[in-house]
């Protein structure tokens, strides 16, 4: 009696975990539903439910007996030259074309008509919309891998022309249908996918080493680590160390300042580094690598790393003592005794040249003919006067421009 009732215990507790892992996990019945109705919420403000899905494992000939060239058919572009098949019946393409037009759909029996290239066209983005969200819903269950890839390709004009581009043996279809606007249309859409082995570990889908690496890297410069900048270690007894108080100043040699290191764990030495200031903010400045040879120090960066670190780092420093006065330079030596420079004058270097030969008579210039007699100057003025040159009109000072002040 007590095996009876023990047993009854745990089928109840086996009963209520399996309903909350199967209310928690994601079946392909329940993404199909969420990825549909959410698809149609977002593109069109539609509200769209799923009623009921079945789901079947089909082979190719079976597929094609069962579609009509009555409804829309869609041919999927998959993964690997995959192809897929989705169709759309003629109700719920009405009621989709009444929404995009109308934004409402008409609570009647649409007529059947063949579908048409602008059909496709405007239900392409609800396909990839519903693909995309079937794809994400199912990512991280383990049979979620046969719905990856697959987006909207192009219609197909009747199964005969479907039939021709299909190639995967077996497929696998869901029949949802659909319930538009409350009830005001009712329609269906099927899709099949191709069935395709579970991906492994090794195969062409696995990240290849090199792939892997440059992850690892991209992590790894990502982690965040502490830098100290070391300026000097002391050793100190353990009886000095006790008798420390706040206030107290260690002394530490001037060289500090230019060799400080810089450690990422105690006593790792990563780099040289000179303490300094650099706009208002404490800084330090590379000097070299461990093993490196030092680098130059350039004038711009002594002005950029200031005084002010020294006067705060040494305030406590002792005065350096007084070296005096620096010893008297030698006198220069006697130079009297240099022998005197050649003489190059005038007289000497004039009898060195070669006489110049006498330059040939000129030609005689024949005589120039006689000038005219000038006019009178009295003909040239009315009154008989000479214009003199205070007659002349006065021209006013002449505008002239600044120029520039010379140098002295």
């Amino acid at each position: 009696m007590s095996n009876s009732n023990s047993n009854a215990v745990l089928r109840r507790k086996a009963t209520v975990g399996r309903e909350a892992y199967q209310a928690r996990a994601m079946s392909p019945a329940k993404a199909l539903r969420l990825a549909l109705s959410k698809a149609a919420d977002e593109l069109f403000d539609l509200p769209l439910v799923v009623t009921g899905v079945q789901q079947a494992r089909i082979g190719l000939d079976p597929l094609l007996g069962e579609l009509s060239d009555e409804t829309l058919l869609i041919l999927l572009d998959g993964p690997d030259s995959s192809l897929g098949v989705l169709t759309v019946d003629i109700q719920l393409l009405a009621g989709l074309i009444e929404m995009q037009t109308t934004a409402r759909v008409i609570p009647m029996v649409a007529d059947a008509r063949p579908p048409t290239r602008t059909d496709a066209a405007m239900v392409a983005p609800l396909v990839d919309a519903f693909m995309a969200r079937l794809e994400d819903n199912l990512a991280d269950e383990p049979d979620g891998y046969w719905v990856k890839g697959f987006r909207f390709g192009v219609r197909v004009e009747d199964v005969r022309m479907l039939g021709l581009a299909l190639e995967a043996p077996d497929y696998n279809i869901f029949r949802l249908s659909v319930d538009l606007f409350g009830g005001a249309k009712l329609g269906e859409i099927a899709l099949a996918l191709p069935e395709r082995p579970a991906p492994r570990y090794g195969s062409e889908d696995q990240p290849d080493a090199a792939m892997m690496g440059v992850a690892l890297t991209n992590t790894l410069m990502n982690v965040p680590t502490d830098i100290s900048a070391v300026l000097r270690r002391i050793t100190m007894p353990l009886s000095a160390v006790g008798q420390l108080k706040v206030g107290d100043v260690l002394t530490l040699p001037r060289e500090a300042l230019s060799s400080t290191s810089l450690e990422a764990t105690p006593k790792k030495k990563l780099v040289e580094v000179s303490l300094g200031q650099l706009n208002g903010f404490r800084a330090v400045r590379l000097n070299r690598a461990v093993g490196a040879a030092p680098l130059a120090k350039s004038r711009a960066a002594d002005d950029d790393l200031n005084s002010d670190a020294e006067s705060d780092a040494f305030s406590g420093l002792p005065d350096l003592p007084d070296l005096g006065g620096l010893p008297d330079l030698p006198d220069l030596p006697d130079l009297s005794s240099l022998p005197d420079l050649p003489d190059i004058g005038g007289g000497d270097l004039a009898g060195a040249l070669p006489d110049l030969p006498d330059l040939p008579d000129l030609p005689d210039l024949p005589s120039l003919p006689d000038l005219p007699d000038l006019p009178d100057l009295d003909a040239g003025t009315e009154s008989g006067d000479i214009i003199t040159v205070d007659d002349l009109p006065d021209i006013g000072a002449m505008p002239m421009i600044d120029l520039p002040p010379l140098e002295s």
